[in-house]
């Protein structure tokens, strides 16, 4: 299969962006919690989310306007301004925490403009036969260099840690000029699309208005923003239970503290996504499972592992548990997925499918929220609340099919419903 240019850039591109990402940014909350304490390190994560969720709506649209590449290198920019102010900031013996601030601010800006032209340049330069092997390989390309980047920065975040910074610059760097001098344009644009830059402002907003008034659509965003809460509590509440309370011990030769145990268990879920994959999807066809009780049971299993790393100190406890959650993840996800293509079916798909994208930003809010309660909350107290968090997003799931059965009963399609 021949690929696009553009295609491989991306794909060279995903593997570098995640590999750089995972050095430094998903023990971002230890580094936080160290300088500020944890219910301030919380509170520090709000406004990134924040600019993040406004750069990915704004992405798209003008993406479309100004052409894909434009928007693409400018986030890059913005990325490699990212690493250098992190780099700075972490000179050892001159560190300054605030860079640290700034280097996420910058990052979240940075990934919600480049996500939507990124993703509408893999469409544009690909035939409707070749995106599911694309998508394929991305996906691989992603967990491989997420296991390998997060145990890199697991090992060395504690005595190499202003080295990792200047790998992920010069990470960033090689991106910058990749995207920069070698990408292609894909997207024509005419000068008239250049002039007004508010109007365009209170179309997206009508159109979101619209969408947000689809009661079922809700339904669907707040299971969605639970069950990737409750996975955005790995990079933050868990990870800093962890460096606090875990005990180190010795493993084949090795001492594993409370970070490196938290690499190591990033690095399981990545692999084991890898891996287990195609085995759970074949066996969950062979037995003809309902797309409602996979996903209830899928939900259930991810929700468990939560609360059990909530409060163990065991290795081998979280390790196992953190396999059970791995399963749960790999039989909830294409079921949403599905359920998502249905309730955007018709000509609002693309808006429905732009604002499905809030979901990690409520999520990452939620994460941010977990960590400032760890500061007055029990482990125990977490546990609960991630217990309840997956048992709300089954209720509203189920629920989501519940009416789908009653209007197929009625011989009444659910986009129907939605509208």
């Amino acid at each position: 299969m021949e690929l696009h240019r553009n295609v491989k850039i991306r794909m060279v591109i995903a593997f570098l962006n995640m590999g750089g990402q995972c050095l430094i940014f998903p023990f971002l909350a230890i580094y936080f919690a160290k300088y500020y304490g944890a219910a301030l390190a919380g509170a520090l994560f709000f406004l990134p989310v924040f600019a993040s969720m406004v750069a990915s709506l704004s992405g798209g649209y003008y993406a479309d306007k100004f052409g894909r590449k434009n928007i693409i290198v400018f986030g890059s920019v913005l990325q490699l301004l990212s690493a250098l102010l992190l780099t700075a900031g972490n000179v050892p013996g001159h560190v300054i925490p605030i860079f640290a601030f700034l280097s996420l601010l910058f990052l979240n800006i940075s990934v919600g403009l480049q996500f939507p032209p990124l993703e509408a340049l893999v469409i544009d330069s690909t035939s409707f036969e070749q995106r599911k092997k694309v998508y394929g390989i991305l996906y691989w390309l992603n967990n491989f260099a997420m296991a390998a980047g997060t145990l890199l920065g697991a090992f060395f975040h504690d005595t190499h840690f202003f080295q990792l910074t200047i790998i992920m610059s010069s990470i960033n760097l090689s991106m910058f000029v990749l995207l920069a001098f070698f990408l292609t344009e894909t997207k024509s644009v005419l000068p008239e699309n250049k002039t007004n830059l508010t109007s365009p402002l209170k179309n997206i907003w009508g159109s979101y208005k619209l969408v947000f008034q689809n009661f079922t659509f809700l339904k669907y965003m707040i299971a969605g923003i639970l069950t990737l809460g409750l996975e955005k509590q790995l990079g933050k509440y868990i990870s800093v239970r962890l460096q606090g309370e875990f005990q180190p011990v010795h493993v084949f030769s090795s001492t594993i503290d409370g970070v490196k145990l938290f690499g190591i268990l990033m690095t399981e879920n990545s692999v084991l996504a890898v891996v287990f994959t195609l085995l759970i999807t074949g066996m969950i066809a062979r037995r003809k499972m309902s797309d409602k009780r996979q996903i209830s049971i899928g939900i259930f299993l991810f929700a468990s592992g939560f609360v059990v790393l909530a409060v163990s100190n065991s290795i081998w406890v979280l390790a196992g548990f953190m396999f059970i959650l791995t399963i749960g993840e790999i039989m909830m996800s294409p079921v949403k997925q599905m359920l998502l293509s249905e309730i955007a079916e018709g000509s609002d798909r693309s808006k429905y499918l732009a604002a499905n994208m809030l979901n990690s930003r409520g999520a990452a809010m939620l994460g941010a929220i977990g960590l400032s309660a760890a500061s007055f909350m029990s482990s125990f107290g977490m546990a609960v609340i991630y217990g309840l968090m997956g048992a709300t997003a089954i209720f509203f799931f189920r629920s989501i099919y519940k009416e789908r059965r009653n209007f197929q009963r009625q011989k009444t399609p659910l986009k129907q419903f939605v509208k």
